[in-house]
């Protein structure tokens, strides 16, 4: 009797290479689909850390939000990200890292013909005059010699180049191998500083002199600190109640009153969605500028921009308007359902009108 292995039937053969190349496409789209995945994600991380950093900026949390436009930027790159990210950083005192990031938004706008490309030029022009430099020359190179500003290595090519740097204080050190390392410190401010790196000497010998940097020292490295948005002192409506239990307000004022606070919060509810949906829409093509938003040409930005002011108003009315409805309502509830024989009343109504929202707070004794 013959015997024919598996190995050697044709049919089956063919069946195992079938199923081989098939896994081997299941796992190349497998992972395809996972890399798409994976880009929306970082795409979708990097949406909310921008908007997340736009809510700061309105609120004048700069130093906040500076770090979540790098994120943002370091996830994307985008042209209104780093516009964003300059204007946080001039609105810190940062002028050379904020003229640095628009020069990026210039090239890459160049490269997608992008017409902010305009905007992020004039912002470069404007920043020219504040940004200061710092200019570290040496004296003679005993070979391998290491220049450090706060501990970055300054490249053998940027000496003697002034370079852009923000104020604030700096160390400047100098090391070689057999050499004595070398220090010192300075404060850029309102001018620009030089400092001129001595010849090191050999280990075992004096100790190197001389070498004072020149310096502002009327300056200190204080970046502007961010102005916090005005806060809106809460409307006080202090109502003392002298009704008594089963007073002639009835029902039917905190039903009335109980309709209007509901559709009121419905109004400002509407044109609140609509002020933000405005709202965001200027936010993703526009960056603030000195004096106000700067946009690209072509778009209705502007008109987008008042009517985001106008339905937020609308809606901030709609809100006061509603919570003091509501509590007058749930006032009157109290007063007409309170227990016989209670003490008089008194009710303190707080209201606090913001972005959209409303806060109310009823506070008493009964």
């Amino acid at each position: 009797m013959t015997r024919h292995s598996a190995s050697s039937n044709p049919s089956s053969v063919a069946v195992t290479v079938a199923l081989l190349v098939m896994a081997r496409a299941g796992v190349a789209v497998a992972e395809e689909q996972k890399a798409v995945a994976q880009e929306q994600t970082v795409e979708q991380r990097a949406d909310a850390l921008f908007y997340e950093a736009r809510a700061l900026v309105v609120r004048g949390q700069y130093a906040e939000a500076c770090p979540m436009f790098e994120r943002a930027r370091d996830l994307r790159p985008g042209i209104g990200t780093l516009l964003n990210l300059g204007d946080c950083y001039e609105r810190l005192g940062r002028f050379a890292s904020a003229s640095s990031v628009f020069e990026q938004a210039v090239a890459l706008a160049r490269e997608a013909d992008d017409p902010r490309v305009e905007i992020a030029l004039s912002r470069v022009q404007l920043l020219a005059p504040k940004v200061r430099h710092l200019t570290v020359s040496v004296e003679s190179d005993p070979g391998r010699m290491v220049i450090s500003i706060n501990g970055t290595p300054l490249g053998a090519e940027h000496w003697g180049r002034a370079q852009a740097r923000d104020r604030g204080k700096y160390a400047v050190e100098a090391s070689a191998p057999g050499m004595q390392s070398w220090r010192t410190e300075l404060t850029i401010g309102d001018v620009d500083q030089s400092v001129r790196v001595p010849s090191l000497k050999p280990i075992g010998t004096a100790a190197v002199h001389g070498a004072t940097p020149t310096r502002d020292p009327a300056v200190t490295a204080t970046a502007d600190e961010p102005q916090a948005s005005p806060v809106h002192p809460a409307h006080r409506i202090d109502e003392p109640s002298t009704a008594s239990p089963g007073s002639s307000f009835g029902k039917t004022s905190v039903l009335v009153l109980g309709g209007v606070g509901v559709v009121g919060a419905a109004v400002g509810a509407v044109f609140g969605l609509r002020a933000l949906a405005s709202h965001d829409t200027v936010a993703e093509h526009c960056v603030q500028g000195p004096n106000r938003d700067e946009c690209p040409e072509g778009g209705d930005y502007d008109e987008l921009s008042e009517q985001s002011v106008a339905d937020g108003n609308v809606a901030t009315t709609a809100f006061v308007i509603s919570g003091v409805a509501l509590a007058g309502a749930a006032t009157l509830w109290i007063l007409d359902d309170g227990p016989q024989g209670s003490s008089t009343p008194a009710i303190a109504v707080s209201v606090q009108p913001g972005w959209a929202t409303l806060r109310a707070n009823v506070v008493g004794r009964w």
